[in-house]
């Protein structure tokens, strides 16, 4: 295996990091007479600010393009939440606010950050300053929102600037920044479920000057979910940025996040005809009470940027450091479709969900079948980027061109043991306090190890004419991802090379001041290593394509106080991983899928989301979307919302009278049904849930109160497989207070 310390050490990194940081100050030393004697200060284009925030409206984007750019100037939808949504809807758990944006659906267990996105499946917000972080893979533990200012959800393939991802798009992270300006928030929040939790956030400057400013998160949770099983969550991250000129700057972070929580609390399934076991209590899950999914990451960031004037252009560079250090283990218990057994008066089994209904009077009872494993896994990432973006006018045209080169390393260790397990029944369930003393037949299940390097450089230019009534957008990228991979089990190899172009083209059109339209064509990958074992052959997997054809039009009206973004798109994956047969899994006795790469997978529809602030008084948030997904062989994707969703939030604050700084918020979603595991033969039923809000300000203090699920509706909301189905939760009360200092 390669280590981190030999890629910084012995490979030819260092010396690609030379080559790049050294033209940066020569340039910067040779223009740094120009910039004093024309006194320009120029903000970073690589960082965004909210102060121009009006209530939920947010006017600029980060992670779009790579540099600090307005919304109506790219041409692709985009929804960001800013921290004032964020804080409204509870600050802790990303998709208490991601549901109210249009296209983004829950797809996977509680607390796993799994969604989908326009169709997609997504393992969720995997990028973080416009880097990929491996914090969501091998333990799928949800982030910790406290350290995060706000989120983008970039809609659609952007696989010139990101390279490798979903179909669906990218859910880019904005992390909080030393500012200059002394400020301490401390916050606590009490509620259900043994729910607690607090958190620190100070900043400030160090120095008179104001050139050294530093700033500490801090959050800790001790909370249970529904079921009583644990939800705990620690995080610090401290961070120091140094700007010895107006246009030099330094960014030093650390973050520790341990997330502890159970991904496998499930209680719900279905029979043969697909109906789901909504009688069922939600509080008592099917798993062991010592389920878990236990995480520790550490990450390390440096950040260094440079800007100068030459002439009339002005040029910004930026080298991105980051170091992963992810440890996972998991305690976790699995079933299959055959475990589920009926049993009659007797004690005798009449069938299994494959066969029997729950209206069929015969039974009275069952016995579900379970296995037991723990995994241990641990993963080392290094992530090197460097931005060199250039604004510039070229006879009639201005450009916002930007070139990056990106290098990473990933190194990938895991084992697991499995064990058979007692079966649990449905009416009479025991736990056991020790798990380990009931089970039998130890065995090593897997013994993995994988390398992945990769390469990968881009550009892409924004071209304006007709004083920015017109932009154009084009851009490529290249990538080069090489990885080997060992099964120590069986001592077999797999090593793989995947090269690939991804394009991009974009127009914007403004006709009339803040109404742009845009046309957005853009391609991203997936690069799948190793060989497909199942059809017999051992054939090498293909890399998926994907790609957008969007259209759609974008209003920010009455000063700002309407921004709103409706488009419409049509998008495909080639090459798609779709199962074509069923059959008995030879080690748990359930029924998996035979997966084939055939043909297309398909998604298409529209989406309409805004934010409005008529008055001083409303803050208004809402989305609708339309979308239809399908696969070569017909069925929808599973967790994909089929038909009309929509959601809505609004918030009124009193300003004035007996009751200034009081204020109410009420938030609605309707979710369409959806398939159940992607084969076509089951749906879950669409619901609705209404979420609400009232606090007060005062001052420096200010307390909300949150409720989640109001009117405490019994739904389910995610399904796995058809054997693994989770509810929404039951009604969530938290309360929070808060001191500005």
């Amino acid at each position: 295996m390669i280590s981190f310390k030999s890629i910084l050490l012995n490979s030819m990194w260092p010396r690609v990091l030379l080559l790049l940081i050294l033209p940066t100050q020569l340039v910067a030393q040779q223009a740094a007479s120009d910039t004093t004697k024309n006194e320009i200060v120029i903000l970073s284009p690589f960082r965004v600010n909210s102060t121009n925030d009006r209530g939920y409206g947010v006017l600029n984007t980060v992670g779009a393009t790579r540099i600090n750019v307005a919304l109506k100037d790219v041409p692709q939808s985009i929804t960001v939440i800013n921290s004032e949504f964020l804080k409204d809807l509870g600050g802790d758990e990303l998709m208490n606010a991601a549901k109210y944006v249009s296209g983004v659906t829950a797809a996977g267990a509680p607390n796993t950050g799994q969604m989908t996105l326009r169709g997609w499946n997504t393992q969720g917000a995997t990028y973080r300053d416009g880097l990929f972080d491996p914090i969501f893979q091998n333990g799928g533990s949800a982030i910790d929102m406290s350290s995060y200012d706000r989120v983008e959800f970039i809609k659609g393939p952007s696989g010139t600037l990101y390279g490798g991802h979903t179909t669906g798009g990218i859910i880019n992270l904005v992390s909080k920044v030393p500012q200059p300006t002394r400020r301490t928030t401390i916050r606590a929040t009490a509620g259900d479920f043994g729910y607690f939790r607090t958190d620190l956030d100070t900043t400030g400057a160090v120095d008179q000057e104001k050139k050294l400013l530093y700033r500490l998160v801090v959050g800790y949770q001790d909370a249970e979910n529904m079921q009583g099983l644990v939800n705990d969550r620690f995080q610090i991250t401290p961070s120091l940025s140094y700007s010895p000129t107006k246009e030099t700057s330094f960014l030093f972070r650390y973050s520790y996040q341990h997330p502890k929580n159970s991904g496998n609390s499930f209680h719900w399934f279905a029979d043969k005809d697909y109906k789901v076991s909504t009688f069922l209590p939600k509080d008592k899950p099917l798993t062991e009470l010592d389920d878990l999914r236990d995480n520790e990451i550490h990450t390390f960031d440096f950040d260094a940027i440079q800007g100068f004037n030459l002439g009339d252009s002005r040029w910004d560079m930026r080298l991105k450091a980051r170091y992963n250090d992810v440890w996972a283990f998991w305690r976790v218990y699995s079933w299959g479709e055959s475990l589920y057994k009926f049993l009659d008066r007797e004690g005798n089994v009449i069938g299994t969900t494959q066969n029997i209904a729950f209206s069929d009077p015969r039974w009275v009872d069952m016995l579900i079948g379970r296995t037991f494993q723990e995994r241990k896994i641990r993963v080392h990432e290094s992530n090197i980027n460097y931005d060199l973006t250039g604004q510039f006018n070229l006879g009639p045209t201005s450009h916002k061109a930007l070139t990056y080169l990106n290098l990473i390393n990933h190194e990938d260790y895991g084992s697991g043991i499995l064990w058979d397990y007692p079966a649990i029944r449905l009416y009479n369930r025991v736990y056991y306090p020790n798990p380990k003393a009931v089970a039998t037949n130890q065995r090593v299940g897997y013994k993995n190890s994988a390398d992945l390097n990769s390469f990968a450089f881009g550009v892409q230019d924004n071209i304006s004419i007709l004083h920015g009534r017109v932009i154009g957008v084009v851009g490529t990228r290249y990538d080069r991802v090489k990885s080997a991979a060992l099964n120590a089990l069986t001592n077999v190899p797999t090593r793989s090379i995947v090269e690939a172009w991804s394009q991009r083209l974009g127009l914007v059109g403004k006709p009339v001041e803040n109404v742009s339209l845009f046309y957005n064509y853009a391609e991203t990958f997936t690069a799948i290593p190793g060989l497909n074992t199942q059809d017999g052959l051992n054939t090498p997997w293909k890399n998926q394509v994907g790609s957008t054809n969007e259209i759609g039009v974008k209003l920010e009206l009455f000063a700002s106080k309407l921004i709103s973004t409706f488009s419409y798109f049509d998008q495909e994956l080639n090459n798609a991983r779709i199962t074509t047969e069923v059959r008995p899994d030879k080690v748990t006795g359930g029924l998996i899928g035979v997966i084939e790469q055939r043909g297309v997978a398909k998604t298409k529809g529209y989406e309409i989301d805004f934010v409005a602030t008529p008055t001083e008084n409303i803050a208004l948030l809402g989305g609708y979307g339309d979308v239809t997904s399908s696969t070569e062989l017909g069925p929808t994707q599973r967790a994909v919302p089929i038909g009309a969703n929509y959601r809505f939030w609004g918030k009124y604050t009193f300003t004035r009278g007996s009751i200034k700084g009081a204020y109410a918020g009420l938030g609605f979603e309707h979710t369409a049904k959806r398939d159940m595991a992607g084969n076509g033969l089951g749906m879950l039923p669409a619901y609705d849930s209404w979420d609400g809000l009232v606090g007060y300000r005062r001052g420096k203090w200010d307390a909300q109160v949150n409720i989640y699920n109001l009117t405490d509706a019994n739904f389910a909301s995610i399904a796995v497989a058809k054997f693994l189905m989770y509810g929404g939760d039951s009604r969530k009360i938290r309360v929070t207070l808060t001191r500005v200092f």
